[in-house]
Order: structure tokens, then sequence, then C-alpha cells
């Protein structure tokens, strides 16, 4: 019968390689994505928000400049401009940080099963810490 140190190694190894695997393969997939949402982007087969011509002209100035010029939106605005080919490449990048939390979620359980409060207390607080500054509260 194994030792209660080898159950919670073999635990804590299964919720690593989850978190691993999750990672990984989400992390091709964004990039995969990215490289086709880039290349009908940069193929001219989408309508432009701000036609690539322009972009040269706003390579210059600060970011906040641009948002004004452009008339960009602000915070999830983005989401509104999905119907453009040159904000489709958010979509990606957007999936690729929600990576973090959906593994961190994942390895809540085996948290929980082995009482590791301090462990639990940290991973709340980069969950909580992620949503607020999704939320543009931070």
């Amino acid at each position: 019968m194994p030792t209660r140190n080898a159950l919670t190694e073999q635990d804590w190894t299964r919720a690593r390689v989850k978190f691993a695997n999750v990672l990984f393969s989400g992390s091709w997939y964004s990039l995969i994505l990215l490289l086709i949402t880039f290349g009908i982007y940069f193929s001219g087969s989408a309508e432009y928000y701000i036609s690539p011509d322009k972009m040269p002209a706003y390579w210059q100035i600060s970011a906040n400049d641009f948002n004004q010029l452009a008339n960009t939106p602000h915070n999830w605005g983005w989401l509104d401009l999905l119907a453009y080919g040159d904000y489709w490449v958010f979509a990606p990048i957007a999936i690729l940080l929600c990576l973090t939390p959906i593994c961190s979620f994942l390895i809540i359980p085996t948290v929980l099963k082995h009482k590791d409060w301090l462990f639990m207390t940290i991973l709340l607080f980069l969950l909580c810490t992620i949503c607020l500054a999704a939320s543009g509260l931070l």
C-alpha cells in the first residue's frame, strides 16, 4: 500500500501534467489560429477597420494618440470590432491569455483534496488578480 506522501506526489504529478497539457495544446492552437487570422488579414480578403496602407502613419505616435486618431475602442470594446479582419488576431491572443486561469482552475480539486490552504490562497489571489485586470478595474 503506497504511503500518503507517495499518493500525494502522484496526485500532484497528475495535476501538473494536466496543467502542462492544457497549456501546451492551448498555446499551439492559439498560435495556429493567430497565424491563420493574420494570414487572412494580410491577404486582404477581409474588411479592415484600419487599412494596412494607413498603418505606417500610426507607427510613430503613442498608443493614446493612436486610439484618439483611429477612434479605436477601449478595454473590451475590441469585441465589437471582430467583424473586421484586423481585429480577428485579438481573439487568439485572448484565448492564449485565458489559458493561465483555465489551467489554474484545473488544479483546484487537487489543492482542495490535500487541504493545501497556502497554495489555495495563492491560487485564489492569482485568479482574482487576473479577473480584476481583465475587468479593467485594476
